[in-house]
């Protein structure tokens, strides 16, 4: 019996019965039409061996005299047949398929009280249905009471598969009475095979009245008699029916279990077909129990079976449940390869709907993993498709993706006019919520684009449509967007407000960039508006959120706005003269919050650099804090997609309280990260100092002078052993503008800077001069004061500030704790002074030998490779390295022992190797580049050429720089400056020179710009003659250099002198 028509998987009998009814409908009419000539006779005990195949039919007959009854037994031999006869009107009293599989015998019983020739007609169960059987009659004989019961039950059961293949319900519930006659004369007669296949039938239609109970008592039982009688083939299809009974009752695992135990059976028949209609439904019951990774693997394993029978459709359910499963274990790629397999026999199918289905999900995949271009040209391909369809819909929502998609590209004047293309369909959405997502998309996008136009229609729309919808999400980002709308147009009120309310959505369904950046926004609105108190408080919460862990989820998308603005309002607002009267403390906290701004800044340059610290703290509790914020960022996804799809409160309630449990276990590992690594806590989270601190660390004839640039006004901190003073300064942007001129103007060697000099002292220095009693000054600048020469300064009308004065610079007030906690590096006999100079950097170097020369080209490292390649820096680098070092005769400045690494021998590798470590003093004159536009590409280049003229590694990048311990004294950079030739981001500057600190480096100097060669020779003589004969520490060794200089008629000049600096305290 064909196990499709008892039982389909995906079919039910109510669309599989009219078929097979149809069908031997038809059959019976050929049959009756045939002659009786090409009719077998039976004969009693004669059995007639035949083969069958495909379509083919045979023809019997047997003669009955009135009142005889007989039975016919075919006994299949690898061949599954139905068996059917007729009498002389050509209509079927019976359709016997007992046995549903190859084996065991087909019964069917005659009977006739008038005396007629019966006709019996053999056929098989499928058209792919090929083997032998045997028919023969096995008993003739008057009829009995039993013969009676048999033949109607027989009857009964035919007539009631025919009204059951009707469909409707009626006909069901009528088949369904004929087989409850049925049953009851099979088992009172003790027909076993007959009971079993009615069973079977009435599970099968149980189901199809939603009886789905009653349908389990059916197949179990069915189940059991096809174990008795042997038929592994009724058995696997009554379990076939127990495994959907299964999946009704969300007995997903149960269903898994049985449709496991099915599927060997139909590998061992060989039927492929069923094979893959039960695999697929394993891959649904897997996915229903959320077992995904078991499901893409299942749908994996059914692929082939389902291209072995060359069915489409379900190879393409295979590749959609693959996918399916794929992005619910938030593997977006393989889920986007799967979707395109289906996609494609979609197309192959001509299946239109479904392709622009998955063409359209595929396209969203493809920009959700970045992938702008494939994800362009397959949105505009199910454009075209969408648009041949007419479906308005799903135009709609593709010209959405397009605009997330310019968005995502940064191009927002073709993000705008897709999302105007899709704002003129919105007729055509079919829910409000998508609509109310273009609005707040083009509304988004315009604010980015500088555009204010419409936005206000654009949210007053999302308003109305999230007020029918109700999705949080959704609100939050309105009342967010309405806040920027009023800022972007001086509405300060009416930002304030909008800001508030979109704090308040954003901290309840916690969103944290919404929370943060609502908070920064209000507390400017609160601040433009006068209203101080009001504008501390948003700054102090949005400082907390800053400071919070959960920030770690978010670094990527904060680190767009450079410096942290919730830092620098927050300065602004305590350097207000209004928040000091507000809070006694305030100069104090902006002091501190200074200090926490240039280390968050920091760490996120050299975040933005690739800079592993690994090396810096054991590597597990460094990989368990990775997995926490691991953890966190996956649970605010999770939270944001749970607010996406409407999931329920307790489930938002959940991950809430997971992120807060993960925080929590957070903010625990970090504490025994830094007690057990104070050089890790350094970087990370160095310590606050207050004043007293710092005066503590300094001695009498020693002063910090600290810098913070703020927006409205900046301040300077005064600070020596006996008192600290804050003093205001102009505004930041003021201060920078001209501090960047005169560093531009100051590495010209021909420019006269005078007169900038003496305008920046007077912003910054002559307002604090009055201060100045001490002969040592250590500088922590802010911004681009970073760049400026402070010893050419002037603190009164006639003096520069090295006139009587040792000038050093400091990247932070911790930095000074830090470097006066640890102790200096020893003194290693025979390790005084090592000098790198002249790296061999090109292919045609005349140190190569001229057959290196002759085939030689330049391959240089990726870092160098796009500064070489980059128009903006291009020529500065190939400059950079043609130039070379500036030989001094070392041998008159130092008598002691010195080790000197010229041409090939300064490599990397010795470097890197810990050859160069330990030394008093290194002098590193070798390219060096501070990218302050692209940090990663900051470091120094060594040989790059090897003596056989081959490429070797030779850059050091800002990364390699924070893994050295080199511990020394100082470190010299004289070929130190910026790659791009103006200055940028401080942190650029610091980045290198505080790593040099981080390895073990007490001092470092360096130069702010390119400085003529012969001064750089001279100067460093000076400056070395001071050092190791007059055993000055390096401030002092540089400030009695840069007086000489400045003496010097020839190198007066500030360009010659000034521009060298040393980071550091001294000894």
């Amino acid at each position: 019996m064909s196990l499709r028509f008892w039982l389909a998987a995906t079919l039910t009998l109510s669309v599989f019965w009219p078929v097979c009814w149809m069908d031997w409908s038809a059959r019976a009419t050929v049959t009756a039409q045939q002659r009786p000539d090409t009719f077998t006779l039976l004969k009693l005990d004669t059995p007639v061996e035949r083969t069958i195949s495909g379509s083919r039919e045979h023809l019997f007959r047997v003669n009955l005299s009135k009142d005889e009854a007989a039975r016919v037994e075919v006994e299949q031999r690898n061949a599954d047949v139905v068996v059917s006869a007729t009498v002389g009107d050509g209509k079927d009293f019976a359709r016997v398929n007992v046995r549903t599989s190859i084996k065991g015998s087909e019964p069917l019983y005659l009977l006739t009280e008038t005396g007629t020739e019966v006709r019996i007609k053999i056929a098989g169960a499928t058209r792919d249905s090929a083997g032998l059987y045997v028919i023969k009659l096995v008993d003739r004989h008057p009829t009995t009471e039993d013969d009676r019961k048999l033949f109607k039950a027989q009857t009964l059961a035919t007539e009631a598969s025919r009204m059951a293949a009707q469909g409707d319900t009626a006909s069901k519930k009528q088949a369904w009475t004929y087989f409850e006659q049925a049953l009851l004369i099979w088992q009172n007669m003790k027909e076993d095979a007959w009971r079993a296949s009615t069973l079977l039938q009435m599970g099968q239609l149980a189901l199809d009245l939603n009886n789905s109970q009653e349908a389990r008592d059916f197949f179990s039982r069915a189940a059991m008699l096809g174990f008795n009688l042997e038929d592994a083939g009724l058995e696997a299809t009554a379990r076939q029916g127990l495994c959907r009974i299964h999946g009704t009752f969300n007995e997903h695992g149960e269903a898994v279990k049985c449709l496991d135990k099915l599927v060997p059976y139909f590998k061992t028949t060989g039927d492929k077909t069923e094979q893959a209609r039960l695999m697929l439904e394993k891959v649904r019951a897997l996915r229903q129990q959320q077992q995904y990774a078991a499901a893409a693997t299942a749908a994996q394993d059914v692929i082939p079976i389902c291209q072995a029978i060359e069915n489409k459709g379900w190879e393409a359910d295979g590749y959609e449940l693959m996918g399916q499963s794929y992005l619910d274990l938030k593997d977006k790629g393989r889920a986007a390869g799967a979707f395109t397999q289906a996609m494609l026999l979609r197309r192959a199918l001509n299946d239109k709907p479904a392709e622009l289905a998955l063409q359209h999900r595929v396209g969203q995949l493809q920009l959700a993993l970045g992938e702008i271009e494939d994800a362009r040209t397959t949105f505009t391909k199910a454009l075209a498709l969408a648009q041949s369809l007419g479906d308005k819909a799903v135009q709609a929502s593709l010209q959405y993706n397009l605009g997330e998609l310019w968005f995502a590209a940064n191009d927002n004047q073709k993000a705008l006019t897709a999302y105007r293309e899709a704002r003129q369909l919105a007729q055509f959405y079919t829910k409000p919520e998508v609509e109310s997502v273009v609005q707040i998309g083009f509304a988004r996008t315009s604010l980015d684009a500088d555009q204010t136009a419409d936005v206000a229609v654009a949210l007053t729309r999302a308003n109305e449509l999230v007020k029918i919808h109700g999705e949080r999400l959704a609100e939050t980002q309105v009342a967010f967007l309405q806040c920027r709308l009023a800022s972007k147009l001086g509405d300060h009120p009416a930002a304030r407000e909008a800001g508030q309310r979109a704090y308040g959505l954003a901290k309840r369904i916690g969103h944290y960039l919404w929370e943060y950046e609502s908070l920064v926004m209000s507390a400017r609105a609160a601040h433009a508006m006068g209203d101080t108190a009001g504008a501390l408080k948003d700054s102090e919460i949005a400082f907390a959120l800053s400071e919070s862990p959960r920030r770690r989820a978010y670094e990527t998308e904060l680190l767009k706005y450079g410096k942290r603005p919730e830092y620098s309002l927050y300065l602004d607002l305590l350097m207000n003269e209004n928040a000091r009267r507000l809070k006694e403390s305030s100069d104090v906290l902006a002091f501190q919050l200074s200090e926490r701004l240039r280390t968050n800044n920091l760490l996120d340059f050299l975040n933005l650099a690739k800079v592993d610290f690994s090396a810096w703290a054991d590597p597990d509790t460094l990989r368990r804090e990775r997995e926490l914020i691991n953890k966190i960022r996956q649970l605010e996804a999770q939270r944001t997609q749970a607010l996406e799809t409407r999931q329920p409160e307790a489930q938002l309630a959940k991950l809430n309280q997971q992120v807060d449990d993960l925080t929590r276990q957070y903010q625990t590992l970090q504490k025994e990260l830094f007690d057990k690594h104070p050089r890790y806590a350094l970087l990370a989270r160095p310590k606050a100092l207050s004043f007293a601190e710092i005066q503590q660390l300094l001695d009498a004839d020693t002063a910090l002078l600290e810098y913070a640039l703020g927006t409205e006004s900046s301040t300077a901190w005064y600070i020596t052993k006996t008192e600290a003073k804050s003093y205001t300064l102009g505004p930041g942007a003021a201060i920078e503008a001209l501090a960047q001129r005169l560093a531009q103007a100051s590495a010209q060697p021909a420019t006269n800077t005078d007169a900038l000099l003496r305008e920046l002292s007077k912003l910054i220095i002559t307002p604090v001069a009055t201060q100045f009693k001490v002969n040592k000054l250590w500088i922590v600048p802010d911004g681009a004061l970073h760049y400026v020469p402070f010893a050419a300064l002037y603190e009164d009308k006639t003096r520069v500030l090295s006139f009587r004065r040792e000038i050093a610079s400091l990247p932070s007030s911790y930095t000074l704790a830090y470097l006066r906690d640890t102790p200096p590096p020893k003194r290693t006999e025979g390790r005084d002074l090592a000098v790198i100079s002249d790296p061999v950097l090109q292919a045609n170097d005349v140190r190569l030998p001229a057959a290196a020369r002759a085939n030689a080209k330049d391959v240089y490292p990726e870092a160098l490779a796009q500064m070489v390649n980059d128009p903006a820096s291009a020529e500065f680098t190939k400059r950079a390295l043609t130039r070379r070092g500036v030989r001094l005769n070392w041998d008159e400045l130092y008598k002691g022992l010195m080790f000197k690494a010229y041409d090939f021998n300064a490599t990397r590798t010795n470097l890197m190797d810990g050859h160069f470590s330990d030394f008093y003093a290194l002098h590193l004159d070798v390219p060096t580049f501070i990218n302050a536009h692209r940090p990663e590409l900051s470091g120094f280049a060594l040989s790059l050429v090897n003596p056989e003229g081959q490429s070797q590694p030779g850059f050091v990048s800002l990364a390699d720089l924070y893994q050295l311990n080199l511990n020394a004294q100082l470190v010299t950079l004289p070929s130190a400056r910026t790659a791009l030739g103006s200055p940028a981001r401080s942190e650029a500057l610091v980045a290198l020179t505080r790593g040099m600190m981080y390895a073990g480096v007490r001092n470092v100097m360096t130069s702010l710009w390119e400085v003529d060669r012969e001064a750089t020779r001279e100067f460093m003589r000076l400056f070395y003659e001071n050092l190791f004969g007059q055993k000055l520490s390096p401030p002092a060794a540089l400030h009695a250099a840069q007086v000489v200089m400045r003496k010097s008629p020839r190198w007066s000049a500030p360009h010659y002198w000034a521009g060298f600096v040393v980071e550091g305290i001294g000894r």
